[in-house]
């Protein structure tokens, strides 16, 4: 391990207390450096759409990386349009399609943009279930875009019309 100041190992300090607060210094820097990028990109007038386009086969390298993830969302709210993203997000599910990140980006996408009521967005969710019937983050997003979103009190008739639709889901046993 390198010591990059005075008192490693020293004073009562062992090395695993120094790996620590190293870490969380790290940690907060990288967070740092998102904040850094996000301000000098709009100081320097580069172009969201851009900053977008590098940020695409970024993502798709370091497909867990949060903090790309809060970087993309500072300049799509920023651009104060979804445009692409879908797409961008389905390019990302290819890779895996249970990614935490992305699964949350969408969420924040459908709640930022009040895309709740598009039937696009509960279609395509209907296409993530038939694709994996176990791909609990298809069921999650279903959930927040027909419940979840909606302060989480769903009247009788959308109760009705979820119970059918779990009932005809390729793989699903019907139980009487």
């Amino acid at each position: 391990m390198l010591c990059c100041g005075r008192g490693c190992g020293e004073g009562g300090r062992d090395t695993r207390s120094f790996a620590a607060m190293h870490t969380g210094y790290v940690q907060h820097e990288a967070d740092q450096d998102r904040l850094y990028r996000a301000k000098t990109i709009s100081e320097l007038g580069i172009p969201l759409k851009d900053e977008i386009a590098w940020l695409n086969p970024t993502a798709l390298k370091h497909l867990k990386n949060y903090q790309i993830w809060h970087h993309r969302h500072t300049i799509i709210d920023a651009l104060g349009s979804p445009e692409g993203e879908a797409e961008f997000i389905n390019t990302m599910l290819e890779q895996d399609s249970k990614n935490y990140h992305v699964w949350s980006y969408r969420q924040w996408l459908v709640k930022r943009f009040d895309l709740f009521d598009k039937p696009e967005e509960l279609e395509w969710t209907a296409e993530m279930i038939d694709a994996d019937v176990r791909n609990n983050s298809a069921w999650n997003h279903r959930y927040y875009l027909v419940v979840g979103g909606r302060d989480g009190k769903p009247d009788k008739e959308l109760a009705k019309r979820e119970i059918e639709y779990v009932l005809q889901v390729p793989g699903r046993r019907r139980v009487d």
